[in-house]
């Protein structure tokens, strides 16, 4: 039987095939995106305990994380993203559907009962996962979109955008991430247009579901001024050396998990131990997601003491550290933004940026360095700041992103998650 689309050109049949699989896999992303901020959400909302008792809870989720998930399946743990990177290098982008649904419900557990995490990472591995399995679901349509084995990764990078996409309100961004990301110094062309497109299609539909479009980050626009560049040249030097500090925190953390092999399901109940105490002293704000808290810090009408500033990104550092190191699931890029932005706040007062848009100047420039130095991923940064701030803030987002990532370039968090399958 000949194939319908074999007359085409060759760009053609692949734009057709990539467009169809980008929009079904991105609008599998969203939703799925969706459905654990829900349940996070929804798990969150059950905990009415008054403080300090509302700050116990991560312990209960390293009990269930290190006694019934790491029994059934011990990949399901950790950041995410090292899992999605392990897969689509090493394994043509197949992901376990046991894993997949097992870390999903381990994060809506982590972060829904307080753990000290983010979603990206989660996102990468989920909906990564989730694009494999659909395009495994889809050999029906292999002689007529012309299939190829090499598909297989690529729609694993197109659910992982679509899910970043939809986590961080970043529809160009997410796409960027999840091919750059793959790699410590280049980035695979080839993927970011199926990415790309895959992402714009998992925002769009978790803008839909969620109720929302466009960045809740966004106040005012940037009249920028050559003033204002020693003090972000400042801001971008100090977010590579947090990065480098975050990463070097991290791997000490980890490694002395790992060297703990026989605590065995012990270990993330003593990750959320310290995240409990750590949650205990900042009066539970470091704890889960730490929305609420990451709007205030970001939004220049709202003057937070310096002294709480520093605090929470200690805290910050502590508790992530601590709750992804000792193999709960949790994300690592959402508390690494919020670091940056505290380090912004923080510099912005004591540089006295009385200007709204000022302010933000530099915790665009912290946000996007600290994501840069420790994810690697310098392009995938200054796009995503810019679309959480607007345009008027490229030049913070780019500096932040460019200078930060040489500094910090040799310590890479990903790097020392090493994942086994």
């Amino acid at each position: 039987m000949t194939s319908p689309n074999r007359g085409l050109p060759r760009q053609v049949a692949y734009l057709i095939k990539w467009v169809i699989l980008a929009l079904l896999i991105g609008s599998l992303a969203g939703a799925l995106i969706w459905v654990m901020q829900s349940g996070v959400t929804a798990l969150s909302d059950l905990n009415r305990s008054p403080y300090p008792y509302n700050c116990l809870f991560p312990i209960l989720a390293g009990f269930i994380v290190g006694f019934v998930i790491h029994r059934i399946d011990p990949v399901a743990s950790g950041e995410g993203g090292p899992v999605y990177i392990h897969s689509a290098q090493r394994r043509g982008g197949y992901l376990e559907p046991r894993t997949v649904l097992l870390y999903l419900v381990g994060v809506i557990v982590v972060l829904g009962l307080g753990g000290s995490g983010g979603f990206v990472g989660p996102a990468c591995l989920v909906c990564g996962g989730a694009g494999g399995f659909l395009f495994r679901k889809l050999r029906f349509l292999s002689r007529l979109l012309r299939f190829r084995k090499a598909d297989l990764r690529l729609a694993t990078v197109c659910g992982a955008g679509a899910g970043v996409a939809a986590v961080l309100d970043a529809p160009i961004g997410g796409g960027i991430f999840a091919v750059e990301v793959l790699y410590a110094a280049s980035i695979e062309y080839e993927g970011v247009f199926p990415a790309v497109l895959a992402s714009i299609t998992g925002y769009s539909v978790h803008s839909l579901m969620s109720g929302g479009f466009g960045s809740p980050y966004r106040h005012g626009t940037l009249a920028f001024s050559p003033t204002l560049m020693p003090g972000l040249l400042l801001m971008a030097v100090l977010a590579g050396l947090l990065g480098i500090l975050f990463v070097v925190s991290f791997k000490k953390v980890f490694d002395t998990f790992q060297k703990l092999s026989r605590w065995g399901g012990w270990r993330p109940v003593v990750g959320g131990l310290v995240c409990a105490v750590v949650g205990i002293a900042l009066r539970g704000r470091t704890l889960g997601p730490g929305r609420d808290i990451f709007m205030e810090i970001v939004n220049p009408g709202i003057a937070l003491p310096l002294s709480l500033l520093v605090l929470i990104l200690v805290g910050k550092i502590v508790s992530n550290t601590f709750t992804v190191g000792s193999g709960n699931p949790a994300g690592v890029t959402l508390p690494v933004l919020m670091i940056g932005a505290a380090a912004g706040n923080i510099v912005a007062s004591l540089l006295h940026a009385s200007d709204p848009a000022h302010h933000i100047a530099f915790v665009a420039t912290g946000m996007a360095g600290m994501l840069a130095a420790v994810l690697n991923v310098p392009i995938a940064a200054m796009i995503i700041l810019i679309e959480m701030f607007g345009t008027s803030y490229a030049v913070p987002a780019v500096l932040g992103s460019i200078i930060a990532f040489t500094i910090a370039r040799s310590e890479v968090v990903y790097r020392y998650l090493e994942t086994e399958e």
